[in-house]
């Protein structure tokens, strides 16, 4: 009902135009021009002007609507708080205003009274209370809310068809859902145990709180194995009650066949089979024999045959029991065994307790690397054939020869001139030893490692050893056994020539031992081209290897190497001062000490005498015109302007 308001004068007023609006409308002359449209499928029983109070109240400032007057379930929920309704209404914001924001009406009859922001599975669960977790995040909406899961005091409230609504569903109460797997055995609250992640995961349950805890090996007992699947009145299911438990041999059969009437639990616990009850377990101590090390996992009858526990057994000798030699009789004294916790304890057969301060007093004490050497590495473990008397005098007994009999002769094959036991590597061969060879090592020669001489890798000139991994001992002794000649042959001559040792020079002839680049042993100004001023400074490459920079040194050509200036330098004047008699001479004009400043007489090397004030004038004055010769900028000199004019203009 239209409730006045003292304040609004206009109320009356507005009441009488309502009232004749809707006698117009019953009277179908204004139906067409004032309907927004026809209602919906569900509500189309409220059709028709006579109708529009029933959802709309006349008279407000703002429209009101009448939804909850009809929907008296979707009121309770939100009054409560409950369900996706009770999230969508605000606090003190329980108007029938908030139900159009969704639902839209007069929009015609097949027009879904639902509005969504996207498709239903879209739909974000946690609006109504119940946060869809583990497998049930992955479930159709309809799988769930389906009529069937409605109750019958749920649908007695809910005003819209059970097909289409999502209301009833009793969330907290798996059961609605879910069929009771255990038939009643066991409490109603499946949270009790269960998770949303599986069913066969249960964190949540604890065996400790019932009449049976698990302790010991029960501990690791997968659930089948008690709780076995069974079929009686109630169907097929999982048996969780009934299950007899207060003694052992429900469970278990009984080893002993009756013969003890004590009950398991008198002798045995549950952490083991084998662990006996202290109060009862035999006291191995107080026997001739304590039990210690491996002997004490035997079983009682590995020792007492036939279980007979009053036949005596012997034990004074580890023969005793273990009859078997593994040596085979290496360590027989006077055709008796020798003891054999020398080198075993009972702990274990393996590893020996021989160690390397027992080896010590052999003839073989072990030594630097022999300390950490394995015992398998000597004695080769071949089962009862394992040797372990040899003899290791020699180096060559254990160790391949790595230099494959190259010091048979010098040194009798003794490794310990160049090696010791500390390690093969750093050889204690050094510069000292090296110099009473026939080849002392000096200058850089005495920094380089012994295998870029001697190395694996390296390609030799001999003949005498063949397929040895590194050579020691050369016939050649000259410096283009170990280098190539990067000169390729242009000295072969100087190489040649005899020494005061009378062997040939090689290399010597110009390098020495103290560094490539030292050549002591060349004169430049033997070859008929001095090195003066600026060309003292050049590197032999410089000269030596004109245009091809980036080249290496063995494509230089120290031969034949051109003796004019442009043989090295490129003609800066781009060929202008070329001429028949001195092709390519510089040094008219330039000298080896400087480029600049020039040498050139314009009065003796030209047909144009400087007098007077041009002697004073520089070059480039006169000389003012450039062009570019194969892509350079050259100064142009021939021809010049040799009247006044050319250089003063018409008028001085």
């Amino acid at each position: 009902m239209y409730r006045h308001d003292p304040q609004d004068r206009v109320a009356p007023v507005r009441w009488i135009v309502w009232v004749l609006v809707i006698t117009a409308l019953a009277q179908g002359r204004l139906s067409g021009q004032i309907s927004p449209g026809p209602l919906s499928k569900a509500h189309s029983s409220l059709s028709g002007v006579t109708h529009c109070l029933d959802c709309h109240k006349i008279g407000q400032a703002a429209p009101e609507f009448k939804c909850m007057g009809c929907h008296d379930d979707i009121r309770q929920r939100a009054v409560a708080r409950r369900g996706f309704h009770g999230a969508v209404f605000r606090q003190n914001e329980l108007t029938d205003r908030v139900c159009v924001a969704c639902h839209a009406e007069h929009n015609g009859e097949n027009f879904s009274l639902i509005i969504w922001d996207g498709p239903m599975e879209k739909f974000d669960h946690r609006f109504t209370g119940y946060w869809l977790e583990g497998r049930h995040a992955k479930v159709a909406c309809r799988q769930c809310h389906q009529p069937a899961r409605i109750s019958k005091d749920q649908a007695k409230g809910i005003s819209s068809s059970l097909d289409r609504t999502f209301l009833g569903l009793n969330s907290r109460d798996c059961l609605s859902c879910h069929t009771d797997a255990h038939r009643g055995q066991l409490s109603k609250d499946c949270r009790g145990c269960h998770n949303f992640t599986g069913w066969k995961n249960t964190p949540l349950f604890s065996h400790q709180v019932t009449a049976f805890p698990l302790t010991g090996r029960h501990e690791n007992v997968t659930c089948e194995k008690c709780h076995r699947t069974i079929e009686d009145s109630a169907g097929r299911h999982v048996q969780f009650k009934g299950l007899a438990y207060q003694d052992c041999t429900p469970c278990h059969r009984d080893p002993h066949g009756g013969a003890f009437d004590t009950g398991c639990k008198s002798c045995h616990s549950v952490a083991g089979w084998r662990a006996v009850q202290p109060a009862v377990r035999f006291d191995h101590d107080k026997t001739r024999f304590p039990l210690r090390g491996r002997h004490t996992g035997l079983a009682c009858a590995s020792c007492h045959k036939g279980s007979d526990f009053k036949q005596p057994v012997a034990h004074a000798l580890c023969t005793d029991c273990h009859y078997k030699d593994p040596h085979s009789g290496q360590f027989l004294t006077a055709n008796r065994m020798t003891d054999c916790s020398k080198c075993h304890t009972v702990e274990a057969f393996k590893p020996s307790s021989f160690d390397a301060a027992k080896h010590a007093a052999t003839k073989f004490p072990l030594t630097g690397k022999h300390e950490i050497v394995a015992c398998a590495k000597c004695h080769e473990p071949r089962g009862s054939e394992t040797r372990y008397r040899i003899d290791g005098k020699r180096c060559t007994n254990c160790h391949t020869d790595a230099h494959q009999g190259q010091f048979a002769r010098d040194y009798a094959n003794r490794c310990e001139e160049c090696h010791s036991v500390a390690g093969f590597l750093p050889t204690i061969f050094l510069l000292t030893k090296h110099r009473s060879t026939r080849f002392p090592l000096h200058g850089a020669h005495a920094a380089v490692l012994c295998s870029d001489c001697h190395g694996r890798d390296r390609t030799f000139n001999r003949d005498e050893i063949q397929a040895v991994g590194s050579q020691f001992h050369f016939r050649d002794l000259s410096c283009s056994a170990c280098h190539q000649d990067p000169h390729n042959g242009q000295f072969n001559a100087r190489m040649a020539a005899l020494g005061k040792d009378g062997q040939p020079l090689s290399c010597a002839a110009c390098h020495s031992v103290q560094g490539w680049k030292n050549i002591p042993g060349f004169d430049h100004s033997s070859t008929g081209f001095r090195l003066e001023g600026a060309h003292k400074g050049a590197s032999c490459a410089a000269c030596h290897l004109p245009g091809r920079r980036g080249s290496k040194l063995k494509d230089a050509a120290f031969r034949d190497t051109p003796r004019q200036c442009s043989g090295c330098h490129e003609d800066a004047h781009g060929g202008q001062f070329v001429n028949q008699r001195r092709p390519g001479d510089c040094g008219v004009c330039h000298n080896v000490f400087w480029w600049r400043p020039s040498l050139f007489d314009h009065s003796a090397h030209s047909d144009y005498r400087l007098d007077g004030s041009h002697e004073r004038v520089p070059c480039h004055l006169c000389h003012n015109q450039t062009r570019r010769v194969d892509g350079r900028l050259v100064r142009i000199y021939k021809p010049t302007p040799r009247d006044c004019s050319d250089c003063h203009g018409a008028t001085i």
